[in-house]
């Protein structure tokens, strides 16, 4: 899908040029309210085509929160409740979340900032039917910077005239740069920007969020600002598991598996399992064979006879897929894991 922004006349290229760099000037100045800087991004907008592509149906998301003492219920792993959210976000105004989720668990630790020695539960939600988003900040260049120039989706790529010209390029180029921004504590006022573009990006009912490239994770991944309606009535709950985080790398972050949950109680409770499920084998030459049933791992032995996990701490390490898109044309975000 694609939607071309022609309200007004758009702005000649040279005069853009130069009002991007004075609308840039207005972040640092706390006066400015994000409803003055949506005004003033009708301009930036008007005259560009930006690709609109579908979140598929059956695909897998994660979200990754901070937890000292192990969650115990739903709410815990959901975006904050409004009453309790007092500082901006990337796409969110105060006491209005946004359900924030990557396509790949490593990117999802990367874009919390995740530290060595703290702990953290990261849930996995599955998308019930397909829905569209907007997207932010997807151009080449993001690709051809990083390891993934390989890795483009083709809706980036495309060669018609109507999305590989100046003004795009312009437009797409300022919003990443406000998607990949890093704002350190106490600087949440530098989101207003961000807030302002993924308001007017998704304030049409026709859009459910917004999607752009990790740049924490070089482009490796895409995040979702998904909006909490949709949220609720599009993605599955399908586990979570409770982590300390051992150390992080370039490529990859190593994990102490503290619990995992594969299920809710009626009333939204975590029915954690009191540990990892892990399987030793004991005797030279012996075999088990895996299988997921009930949205468990099952093992048996080679006569067929269940073979019961261990239950305690468990070693994981996440790294980043080669390619994290399947057919980007039609909106798919990451591989099954």
């Amino acid at each position: 899908m694609c939607l071309e922004s022609s309200d007004f006349s758009p702005l000649p290229i040279d005069e853009l040029k130069k009002y991007i760099p004075a609308l840039l000037e207005l972040i640092d100045r706390k006066s400015v309210s994000i409803d003055e800087l949506k005004e003033r991004l009708v301009p930036v907008f008007c005259g560009i085509t930006m690709a609109a592509p579908f979140i598929q149906a059956d695909r897998y998301l994660f979200r990754v929160v901070e937890w000292e003492e192990k969650p115990v219920h739903l709410r815990q792993l959901w975006c904050p409740p409004p009453e309790k959210l007092v500082t901006l976000g990337r796409a969110n105004r105060q006491s209005q979340p946004m359900f924030y989720c990557s396509s790949s668990p490593a990117a999802a630790f990367l874009e919390v900032g995740a530290q060595p020695g703290k702990h953290y539960a990261v849930s996995i939600w599955k998308t019930r039917t397909r829905f569209p988003v907007n997207t932010a900040g997807y151009i080449e260049e993001v690709y051809t910077q990083s390891r993934t120039c390989k890795d483009i989706p083709d809706w980036v790529t495309t060669k018609e005239s109507k999305w590989c010209n100046e003004r795009n390029r312009l437009v797409v180029r300022f919003m990443r740069e406000q998607f990949t921004k890093r704002v350190l504590p106490g600087q949440e006022h530098l989101y207003r920007m961000s807030i302002a573009i993924a308001e007017k990006q998704c304030e049409q009912d026709l859009f459910e969020g917004l999607m752009y490239p990790s740049i924490a994770a070089a482009a490796r991944a895409d995040n979702l600002a998904i909006k909490p309606s949709c949220a609720e009535s599009r993605l599955e709950f399908i586990k979570a598991e409770y982590a300390v985080v051992e150390a992080i790398a370039e490529d990859k972050i190593s994990l102490e598996v503290i619990d995992i949950a594969n299920a809710l109680s009626d009333a939204g409770t975590i029915r954690w399992l009191g540990g990892a499920p892990k399987w030793t084998i004991r005797e030279d030459g012996q075999q088990l064979i895996f299988s997921v049933e009930n949205r468990q791992w099952v093992a048996r032995d080679i006569s067929g006879k269940t073979v019961e996990p261990e239950m305690g701490p468990r070693a994981a390490i996440l790294a980043f897929p080669e390619q994290h898109h399947d057919d980007s044309s039609s909106g798919s975000l990451s591989r099954d894991p």
